[in-house]
């Protein structure tokens, strides 16, 4: 505080809205990086999701009585019949 005293009121407006600014601004900055990474780890966290749930969709997919596994076990069928 002693350090404030020295300026006019004037110049101790001008410094105070020009730290408080820089700091306003820091700040922003600041929660807009948090932001963009928590968006970065969404994105992630979202392709990572996409890949599990092809991967399930294409186990159930392959299941017994599933369709592919309908048509995987008829089409080794008739080439059974064929030898």
């Amino acid at each position: 505080m002693k350090w404030i005293e020295i300026f006019s009121d004037q110049e101790y407006k001008y410094l105070h809205y020009h730290i408080h600014r820089e700091i306003g601004t820091k700040e922003w900055h600041d929660q807009y990086i948090k932001n963009y990474r928590s968006l970065i780890e969404i994105k992630k966290e979202n392709e990572c999701l996409k890949k599990q749930i092809e991967i399930l969709q294409t186990h159930i997919y392959f299941m017994p009585d599933g369709e592919g596994y309908q048509q995987a076990k008829k089409n080794f069928d008739s080439m059974l019949n064929k030898i």
